[in-house]
């Protein structure tokens, strides 16, 4: 998984000792910028050449500036030399003027090997430039220092959202909000009174008190608010602008060609100015505004209006970048405080066949309501009937209907297929295989938007019993594990990683994948449990583009006693038909780039191997009941048992 970043030869005082050096570290999205809250990871390759004899006291040390570096955090942890002539100890980190340093000291180093040394280091929390760049050097005694491997701060993006309405409400947010007010009417035409005040409140950051998270967001002293006021038409066909008075808005100052109202907010911290934000409130007058009637009588006024925001950093340094974050807002004000509701009722899967492994499969329905105008739903009720099964088919049943365009969101998300081994015939839902077959899974991102991702990061757990999804939480479902049969080849750009640590099952995949458990070759695909893929430096996924990779499974030719123990429980559970039973594997994905951090999964698509068996009952031959105490149920797992009874018998 280590990229070499730099390497330097470093000569020790003798003319027979030779010492090669190298630092590397593995780097978090691209290149070696890293979120300010992550540890940072890096390991010095020490690897002998040309030695005559074991060198002895050795000194290697690390060192980089201490001032936006968490002392605390530098550690080199105790490593395995597998060797019985290497000794070391390892020092505590000591200030050496405007250094951190912390040495490895060998008493003696085995020349016969090579070892990587992992060290961790972490930046101040929210505090370093975002130009900032971190020389990280090694050196070994009697040597110089290799070239510095240089880590940077990584921030996301600060974000601000506008609502109209003071009471910050989701849907008064977002465009189309409305909000009601009483007009005057004068010969017919109706109109906004001079004193009816619109309130206007933002939220930055997605902050809205002290206990929310401030994460890898830059650390600001102070942000100004810049409102652009809302424009309109009056009554009298005039184009006016919104009035601002500013008695009623302390602190916000109308710039002097009267178009933009500002406000500065400052702070130790940037949650202190936060809060500030989000306690504050712009309220503007639309005097003598015009309305127009929809069809329905209803009066409505069309407007927009746009916030921008600026900050700056803690302790900035020359030439560091200024956070900006904007949200225009269309909103309308009307008479109509009435609720619209829609509720749809749709099904997740395909077809059913008359089989039992898919008549005995959950089937599961969707149900979706959604609100159109800013003002709450209340007193829902939701009622379903269940599906009769042999029910008269003449039934009334009621319906509605409307047209209407939809628009696909433009989104950038996962897929997961499965398809038997080199076919092309990929379902998004699952494959019935057979204990020992190969099959293939296919991940793809789709990106739908215009806008370039980089540092795409791919992250796939293998199925097996009690499994969790990507967040760590609920099980995926999985009744047997799915291995790797080969090595997976990775799209151009990319380079593919394995693991056989068990964490997996027991983590999310946000803990584990820029964890150290990673390798790019094993010698026993069986036994690896995840894989990720990573883009190179310089790799994007372009704006409406996709990813794909094909990844080469096989379902295990005989079951473990765990598998069988789940298979039997599903057979004395079916002591009615013993027609059929299966074991399955639940499969998912996740991703995350530069530009969307937050893991995001796939759907899940499920291998069933299915156990085939038959019902042998005594039945009356009147009334066809079967008597009791005469059953015998064969099934795949039961098999075994009856081969066990037959041999005894004879």
């Amino acid at each position: 998984m280590a990229v070499l970043l730099s390497a330097a030869r470093l000569s020790l005082i003798s003319s027979v000792l030779t010492l090669f050096f190298h630092l590397l570290c593995y780097n978090i999205f691209y290149g070696v910028g890293y979120y300010t809250h992550n540890t940072m990871a890096g390991f010095i390759r020490l690897e002998p050449k040309y030695l005559d004899a074991d060198p002895t006291d050795l000194t290697v040390t690390l060192s980089m500036p201490k001032q936006y570096v968490e002392k605390d955090s530098i550690r080199i942890p105790p490593f395995s030399t597998n060797s019985t002539i290497t000794e070391y100890t390892i020092g505590s980190v000591e200030e050496n003027g405007e250094n951190y340093t912390i040495s490895i000291y060998f008493t003696v180093y085995d020349r016969t090997q090579t070892l990587m040394l992992p060290f961790t280091l972490s930046f101040l929390d929210d505090v370093v430039p975002d130009n900032y760049r971190l020389p990280v050097t090694a050196s070994v005694s009697g040597g110089d220092a290799a070239a510095p491997t240089i880590f940077r701060p990584l921030y996301k993006d600060w974000e601000i959202q506008k609502f109209v309405n003071s009471n910050r409400i989701g849907a008064f947010g977002k465009d189309g909000a409305e909000v009601v007010v009483t007009p005057q009417e004068e010969g017919g035409n109706p109109y906004l009174d001079d004193l009816t005040y619109v309130d206007f409140a933002f939220i930055v950051n997605k902050y809205t008190n002290d206990q929310c998270s401030l994460a890898d967001l830059r650390d600001a002293c102070s942000v100004t608010l810049t409102d652009t006021l809302p424009t309109y038409t009056d009554r009298n066909g005039v184009s006016r602008i919104a009035v601002f008075d500013a008695d009623q808005n302390p602190g916000w100052t109308l710039s002097e060609d009267g178009k933009t109202v500002s406000r500065t907010y400052t702070g130790e911290h940037s949650a202190e100015i936060l809060l500030q934000i989000y306690n504050d409130a712009l309220h503007l007058r639309f005097p003598d505004l015009r309305f127009t009637a929809a069809d329905d009588g209803t009066l409505m006024a069309e407007l927009s209006n746009s916030v921008v925001l600026t900050a700056i950093p803690s302790g900035e340094a020359p030439g560091e970048t200024h956070p900006e974050a904007d949200d225009p807002l269309r909103f309308r004000l009307t008479t109509d405080p009435t609720t619209q509701g829609k509720f749809a009722k749709g099904a997740e899967k395909g077809d059913i066949y008359d089989v039992e492994v898919y008549k005995a499969n959950p089937y599961p329905w969707s149900l979706a309501l959604s609100n159109g105008k800013s003002q709450p739903l209340r007193h829902i009720v939701i009622q379903d009937r269940t599906i009769v099964e042999d029910g008269e088919t003449d039934d009334k049943i009621a319906y509605a209907f409307s047209d209407a365009t939809i628009i696909a969101a433009q989104s950038m998300y996962a897929e997961k297929f499965i398809a038997p081994a080199g076919s092309g015939s990929w379902s998004k839902q699952g494959l019935l295989v057979k204990a020992g077959s190969d099959f293939d899974y296919l991940l793809e991102i789709v990106n739908e938007t215009a806008a370039v991702h980089t540092g795409l990061t791919v992250y796939d757990t293998l199925p097996r019993i009690g499994d969790p999804n990507l967040f760590g939480a609920s099980g995926r479902g999985s009744e047997f594990p799915v291995r790797l049969r080969g090595a997976i080849t990775p799209p151009e750009g990319y380079t593919v990683y394995y693991t056989t640590s068990p964490e997996v099952y027991t983590h999310s995949m946000e803990e584990m994948v820029d964890s150290d458990i990673w390798t790019t070759s094993v010698t026993d695909y069986a036994s690896v449990t995840a894989f990720k893929l990573v883009a190179g430096e310089g790799t994007e996924l372009a704006g409406n583009s996709r990813f794909q990779v094909r990844i080469p499974v096989c379902a295990p030719k005989t079951f473990d006693e765990d598998s069988m123990a789940l298979l039997r429980a599903k057979v004395d559970q079916d002591q009615a038909s013993g027609t059929v039973s299966w074991l399955q594997a639940v499969n998912a994905f996740g991703f995350r780039t530069v530009q969307t951090p937050t893991v995001k999964e796939s759907n899940t698509v499920w291998a069933r191997v299915c156990f085939a068996g038959f019902c042998v009952k005594k039945v009356n031959g009147a009334t066809q009941a079967a008597l009791p105490g005469a059953f015998l149920l064969l099934s795949a797992a039961a098999l075994p048992d009856l081969r066990k009874r037959r041999s005894r018998k004879r």
